[in-house]
C-alpha cells in the first residue's frame, strides 16, 4: 500500500502559510480551521517544512519575550520531512515514528500535494486489514 490510495482520497485541503508570517498566524490558522499543523511554502509552492502545535509551544518556552514577533521561518528545520505518493505507507509511518512526527506533507512533482497524519495512515491499514470496527475505535483517537 502507498501513500497515493490515502491522499487521493482525502482530498488536497492543506493549510499553508509563508516563512515570513509570524507564528501567531499560524497558530490562528491551527485554531480556526482545528488542524495540529501549517505547511510552510515559499515561491512557487516549494514546501520550506512545516509549523506544529509542539513547534509554537517550544518557541513560547525558548523565546517568550519575542514569541509576538517571531517569523515561521525561525522555527523551520533545516531539512523538511516529507513523503512522495508513492511512497509506501510503512515505510512513512517508520519515520514518522522514529522523528516523532504525527503529520507530513506529500510532496509530489515538487509540488504540494497533500498531507497524511500517523492516525490517516493507522487506519487506512487496519481497514485494508478488515478491521473495520478497529478502525472506526482509531478514528476517535485525533491526538496520535
Amino acid at each position: 500500500m502507498f501513500i497515493k490510495n490515502i491522499v487521493f482520497d482525502k482530498g488536497d485541503e492543506v493549510y499553508t502559510i509563508g516563512p515570513e508570517a509570524l507564528l501567531i498566524e499560524a497558530a490562528d490558522i491551527m485554531v480556526e480551521n482545528n488542524v495540529g499543523i501549517v505547511v510552510v511554502c515559499g515561491e512557487e509552492g516549494l514546501v520550506l517544512g512545516v509549523v506544529s502545535e509542539r513547534d509554537i509551544m517550544k518557541a513560547l518556552v525558548d523565546w517568550p519575550e519575542e514569541i509576538a514577533s517571531l517569523q515561521v521561518s525561525q522555527t523551520l528545520l533545516d531539512e523538511p520531512f516529507t513523503c512522495d505518493p508513492e511512497d509506501a505507507i510503512r515505510d512513512v509511518m517508520a519515520k514518522m515514528q522514529e522523528n516523532r512526527f504525527r503529520h507530513m506533507p506529500v510532496i509530489q512533482y515538487g509540488k504540494l500535494a497533500g498531507i497524511v497524519s500517523f492516525s490517516d495512515l493507522l487506519i487506512f491499514q487496519l481497514e485494508e486489514a478488515g478491521l473495520d470496527e478497529k478502525a472506526d475505535i482509531w478514528s476517535y483517537m485525533e491526538y496520535l
